[in-house]
């Protein structure tokens, strides 16, 4: 089973997708994580926060767009449903 922190070392970057109870939680998880948004403003559990958050290996979260994970060759190279990934803790 893999970690988050070795996931994003090797990957570098994670895209999770989130269902709309998991916001909070997500959020949550990541501010207790050490995790900022990409502007660098600490994460508050009421901040606002898309479907699909992208996590970088610098501990930094960003929404993005659904599109990423479609079309665009940029999408992050891992993404999972965050649900998964609390339910288990690790991969």
């Amino acid at each position: 089973m893999r970690d988050l922190k070795e996931l994003l070392r090797e990957k570098g970057e994670i895209g999770f997708i989130l269902d709309e109870d998991e916001r909070s939680d997500f959020l949550r998880f990541a501010k207790a994580n050490g995790f900022k948004w990409l502007n660098g403003k600490e994460i508050k559990e009421d901040d606002d926060c898309f479907f699909h958050v992208a996590v970088s290996e610098n501990y930094t979260i960003a929404n993005i767009s659904a599109m990423c994970f479609i079309k665009d060759k940029r999408r992050p190279a891992f993404r999972m449903k965050f649900k998964d990934f609390a339910e288990n803790g690790s991969l």
